[in-house]
């Protein structure tokens, strides 16, 4: 038996591939939520790790930033939220920049397994703040705290001079009770530090939450500020380019790029620049023009897919299809890719390309691989499978099915109980 390892080192009965997409996982989804439930063998072997990920991030030097792209899922909230708001949050702060709070135990049917709460200090929903600031939690505690001090303090009036002013004042002195038996006095000082401890943790809370807040109203304001000078400028571009149609009060007249912020800000454009010209026709083809839904994996279109590069592509695919690639694709995979170049390069135009049978029912669908015909061995014939943009990412065999779907008929008499009473027809 191995003791004295750190709860950050143990093994979490789990292999080192998993056992490291468990934690990338659970850093994840803190930073995007900032609070989260788990157990609580989980959540200390998640707050060490991630807090040296905070220390790392306020380095902001380029092997931090590495680092952060290595750790994170979700690199589109995740790597921003990390850089800006919670470097900004704890740049003052030295650690101790998660909490985890015991929540209980699994429910029965279950492990059993205690549970816990871990979350950002500071954050909107602070569990300390919130239970400070719920029916006056703080000042409840400290009236506590007062009766104790009055049972196990004697109260004495005391007159002091100041020698500079020479004005009489009263001061209280308070003297430990020496009537109180020893077992009394054990427990009032017990209770009397632990009733200190959780008044200065909720005046922390409280202080913290307050210039967490004001740290992220001034990010906002800035934010927003940089955003409205990027659409202002968009604007300006549009009616430039655009004289003589009108610009209507949607973000589809917007580029794709600003799109997606305008609506998660609830901005919009305004209906203030018009064309000089009204053209009614016009108006109304551009109204009834259909929009139609353009193919995207992982909000990459298919022209920009095409063109990435393999580490590129290789940070979109799923864990298991990233694992293989980067062990490096083998021989038979890599003659499959060369003989569908080989037919598409000798297909006729508008015609689709010759169909090429492979036995490797756990090849990867490549972007380059749209648009070929692949027969997929199923165990007994070979499957004619065209490959499409959706099926990137999929192994072939998922199109080729290497069983027959059962299709129960009606029993026969005598089969089972129920098929003794067949209805007449």
């Amino acid at each position: 038996m191995k003791h004295g390892i750190r709860f950050w080192q143990k093994k979490m009965s789990r292999k080192a591939s998993h056992r490291k997409a468990l934690l990338r996982s659970l850093i994840s989804q803190l930073i995007i939520h900032e609070k989260i439930t788990t157990t609580v063998a989980k959540a200390k072997f998640l707050k060490h790790a991630a807090e040296e990920l905070i220390n790392k991030a306020k380095l902001q030097t380029p092997q931090s930033d590495r680092i952060a792209h290595a750790t994170l899922y979700s690199h589109s909230i995740t790597l921003p939220k990390l850089k800006t708001t919670l470097v900004e949050r704890y740049k003052n702060q030295l650690g101790g920049y998660i909490r985890i709070l015991r929540y209980g135990f699994n429910s029965p049917g279950s492990d059993r397994a205690p549970k816990a709460i871990v979350e950002l200090v500071g954050h909107a929903k602070d569990t300390v703040k919130l239970l400070a600031s719920e029916g006056n939690r703080l000042s409840a505690v400290q009236k506590s705290l007062q009766e104790i001090e009055q049972e196990k303090y004697k109260k004495t009036g005391v007159i002091l001079v100041d020698p500079f002013t020479r004005v009489a004042e009263e001061f209280a002195l308070m003297r430990v009770r020496e009537d109180l038996p020893g077992k009394v006095m054990k427990g009032l000082n017990e209770k009397e530090l632990g009733l200190h401890k959780r008044i200065e943790k909720m005046e922390k809370a409280v202080n913290r939450w307050t210039q967490a807040r004001d740290i992220e109203m001034n990010r906002r304001e800035n934010a927003r500020e940089q955003l409205q000078r990027k659409v202002d400028k968009l604007r300006e571009e549009i009616i430039e380019t655009k004289k003589g149609e009108i610009i209507y009060n949607t973000v589809e007249d917007i580029s794709k790029k600003f799109s997606k912020v305008l609506r998660r800000e609830n901005m919009h454009i305004t209906d203030d620049y018009k064309a000089d010209e009204y053209d009614a026709d016009q108006a109304a083809e551009l109204k009834k023009r259909r929009a139609f839904r353009k193919f995207s994996y992982r909000g990459i279109d298919l022209d920009q897919l095409l063109d990435l590069e393999s580490e590129q592509l290789i940070e979109l695919v799923n864990a298991r299809q990233r694992r293989r690639f980067k062990r490096g694709l083998k021989r038979k995979p890599m003659g499959l890719i060369k003989k569908l170049r080989l037919a598409k390069k000798n297909a006729p135009a508008n015609e689709k390309p010759e169909t090429v049978k492979t036995h490797l029912r756990n090849m990867i669908v490549m972007p380059e691989m749209i648009g070929s015909v692949v027969g997929v061995y199923n165990g007994k014939t070979f499957t004619q499978v065209e490959i499409k943009a959706e099926m990137v990412g999929h192994y072939l065999g998922e199109f080729s099915i290497s069983y027959k779907p059962v299709r129960h008929g009606r029993p026969g008499i005598g089969a089972t109980h129920s098929s003794r009473f067949i209805p007449l027809k």
